[in-house]
């Protein structure tokens, strides 16, 4: 299986580019037929270009052969693209994605690529084949890689990035990889224009009131729910459905972990879950309830009460969300007065309420229903 092209390999770069040098936005619209140097060109310190190449070394392996390129005497993007493509013609064996566990440091995690071609076979099954995908994630993540990189390989369809992005686009023909953020930003983006589109939702919990109205816009949204460390574990595509187990996993005796049936592999599962039935279940939270952030243990279910306690908030999910920087909390609120002075006067209260490590970073507002 070789999947890798001088375009999708770039793809990569330029999310490992954003990393360094924090900025989210700025690189999507790099010519990559150009001849692009880090310093010149991107603005990178010789620290920055450092930390970009032990990056690029760990996640494209590329210490596996005998003789490995020497990146940092390097200084263009495409000498980098050709020496990653080099490596990965003699060696294609593996890939390392760097995640963060809510209550612990940063983690390698080491993924055959014939481990993820058993997902993408299994992908097929269950999503229809668009004529493209849209994607409004980084694709150096499990996540994306999966869905941006080896998937669309396998059905032999175009991506197209989220700069590029037009809703004529938007189609029943395309397929929209986000995650609740962005699909956030998408739909408020529309301003409620009717669409017809499918999507696929990952990374972290999808509240089930922008799952509804993503719904009711007209996007058909297939959840996944994983990990870094297991990839995909299950699905559902509507938010009043239990997640449906991938037919190659099944519940360990104790129910705090699966088992992956054909290498026998057993994982555990990092959140609270329902079993509803032999292969169905539901999510209920983290294990621990408590995460983290700028060295202070937070209480995940302490935070909600204080937010529920404010008055006319009705409801609040709250999730962790970890990423090099550390953790982060993402707040959806639900109030019964949704006018844009509640929320003002919602944001002040929350102030007031919330110690300052407790305060999302990512703060949603919607009407309670």
């Amino acid at each position: 299986m070789f999947f890798w092209t001088p375009h999708n390999v770039q793809q990569i770069l330029f999310n490992f580019i954003k990393k360094v040098s924090n900025d989210s936005f700025g690189f999507d619209y790099l010519n990559a037929n150009q001849s692009i140097e880090f310093s010149k060109d991107l603005g990178l310190s010789s620290i920055q270009v450092m930390e970009l190449a032990a990056y690029t070394n760990s996640f494209f392996h590329l210490f596996d052969i005998p003789e490995p390129p020497a990146l940092l005497r390097i200084h263009t993007l495409q000498g980098w693209t050709e020496a990653i493509l080099h490596v990965r013609h003699q060696c294609n064996e593996w890939v390392t994605f760097k995640t963060s566990g809510t209550t612990g440091a940063p983690k390698l995690i080491t993924h055959s690529l014939e481990w993820l071609a058993f997902e993408v076979d299994y992908l097929q099954t269950i999503i229809p084949k668009p004529s493209n995908i849209i994607s409004l994630v980084p694709n150096n993540h499990i996540y994306g890689f999966l869905f941006t990189i080896m998937l669309p390989n396998a059905w032999n369809i175009p991506v197209i990035y989220s700069n590029a992005v037009t809703k004529e686009q938007l189609n029943g023909n395309s397929l929209v990889i986000a995650t609740p953020f962005t699909w956030n930003y998408l739909y408020a983006s529309l301003n409620q224009q009717p669409v017809n589109c499918r999507g696929i939702s990952a990374s972290e919990p999808l509240n089930n009131h922008l799952y509804q109205s993503l719904t009711h816009q007209g996007f058909q949204i297939t959840e996944i729910y994983g990990s870094t460390e297991t990839a995909g574990v299950g699905y559902r595509k509507s938010a009043d459905q239990a997640f449906a187990l991938f037919d190659y996993w099944r519940f360990q005796v104790n129910q705090n972990s699966i088992i992956h049936q054909a290498s026998g592999k057993e994982f555990e599962i990092m959140d609270q879950i329902k079993i509803v039935s032999e292969n169905k279940f539901t999510l209920n939270g983290r294990k621990d309830g408590a995460v983290q952030i700028a060295g202070y243990n937070v209480h995940l279910e302490l935070v909600k009460q204080k937010i529920i306690s404010i008055p006319n908030v009705s409801a609040c999910e709250i999730f962790a969300k970890s990423n090099d920087s550390g953790v982060k909390l993402s707040a959806a609120v639900y109030l019964q007065d949704n006018t844009l002075p509640a929320q003002q006067a919602c944001s002040r209260r929350l102030y007031d309420a919330l110690k300052p490590e407790e305060y999302p970073t990512i703060l949603q507002f919607y009407k309670s229903n």
